[in-house]
This record gives C-alpha cells, structure tokens and sequence, in this order.
C-alpha cells in the first residue's frame, strides 16, 4: 500500500544558496500576505501569484511552484476558517524565528543522490546530512531555516509500506525527570548534571529579567528589543 512518508534533513547552503532561500522566503510571505490584505478589501477580486510578478517584477526570480503554495497555503487556512477549524487568517511575519516555503517535485526538479539535493531555480547541488535512505517519489521539498542560521529540508515521499499488524498489546509510559527508562531499566540521572543544568537556567532567566528591565526604560516593545529576544531563545 502506497503512502506518504516525510523525511527531514539538515543542509548547508553556501553562501549563494542561502542568500538565494532567505529572498524566497521574503517573496513567498509577500506573496501570502498581498494575496490576504487584497481579500479583506471590499469589492477586491481574488489575486493571483500570476498577476502579483506583473506587478512586482522581482517576484519572476524566485520559484514560481512556491508562489503557487502560498496561493494553496491560504485557501487552506481559510477553509479551516469557515469549518471552524482555525482562526482567521494572519499576516505572516519576517520576525519569526522559523521561516519556510515549499516546492513540488516535477519530472526531477527535486532529487537527492550522493549527499546532494537538486532544487528548482538553483544551479548548484546542496550540500545535505542524509542520514538515512529515502524510498519512493519525492512529491515535494519544504525548505526551513530557523534564525536564517540552520537550514532543513523536509521531503514527502510516495512509497510502498507495509502495514503493521495489530497486537492488540497496550504500552504505559510514564513520565519522570530524574530517571530515564531503557528496556524495563530504570537509569538514574546523576545529580550533578541536574545541578548544571538549573544554575544554568536561573542565570540565563536572571539575565532575560535585566534585558527586559533595559528595555522597558528605553521605552521600546520587547518585540522589537533584539537582545531581550536574542536572550529569550537562550532561555
């Protein structure tokens, strides 16, 4: 039975490559956040990507399946609107942590071989840590980076799986954070470990507290007081 089957890599861009996923992951929020606002005006038609890259022309240098992504993204998010499913749709922002977009797999657009991956619109290969072989057709590629610093792929796969029978065994897991469990085997955690690791946390959330004290007496929003963030994510 076929099915889809997900796998995540860590890549190394260089240093064109990277420029080249950080300006796609600008245009592909563009793209969704111009396809949203031309929604909520009254009596605005629907916009598409197509009538976006006549408009704004740097669009055309990017990969046009990612434009047509966001375009699918947001009906998406609108239909789990009207289902109730979700909240209405926000604008996406440049200040998340984590930014993606997402390509399809068309005639070998997207391939990997040899610890290289093949993108549309890039002519060199990307330098990737596959730690484990990929079975079937790759449908499509979802390329993140979180703090533009550390870069992922993620590829959904069509793949034959055999399915699992059915036991009918029952598995308890408990949760406990000072021992780890192996086998039936309780492992203590040292003491020490413990120790570092909550002195650690009361310096890092110590510090966290002067930044945002520094913060506010400059009056700024701790949304925008870059080192009260840059901390927070230490925390």
């Amino acid at each position: 039975m076929k099915e889809l089957k997900g796998y995540r890599f860590r890549i190394y861009p260089d240093e064109i490559q990277r420029k080249f996923f950080i300006e796609t992951f600008g245009c592909v929020r563009f793209t969704y956040n111009q396809l949203l606002m031309r929604r909520q005006e009254p009596g605005m038609e629907k916009a598409t990507p197509a009538q976006l890259k006549q408009e704004h022309p740097f669009l055309k240098e990017t990969d046009s399946l990612a434009l047509a992504n966001a375009q699918r993204n947001l009906e998406r998010a609108f239909r789990n609107y009207y289902n109730g499913r979700a909240g209405y749709p926000k604008l996406k922002s440049k200040k998340n942590s984590w930014q993606s977009y997402t390509t399809n797999n068309q005639k070998g657009t997207v391939q990997l071989a040899d610890n290289y991956l093949k993108l549309p619109k890039l002519k060199e290969l990307v330098v990737v840590d596959q730690h484990r072989e990929v079975k079937g057709e790759i449908k499509s590629a979802t390329i993140s980076a979180k703090h533009s610093q550390e870069f992922y792929v993620s590829l959904l796969c069509l793949e034959e799986i055999p399915p699992l029978k059915k036991t009918g065994e029952v598995v308890k897991l408990t949760f406990n954070p000072h021992e780890l469990i192996s086998m039936n085997q309780k492992l203590v955690l040292p003491d020490f470990c413990q120790k570092k690791i909550d002195q650690k946390i009361v310096q890092a959330e110590r510090k966290l507290a002067c930044r945002k004290k520094a913060a506010r007496i400059k009056k700024v929003h701790l949304k925008d007081a870059k080192n009260y963030q840059k901390q927070k994510r230490v925390v």
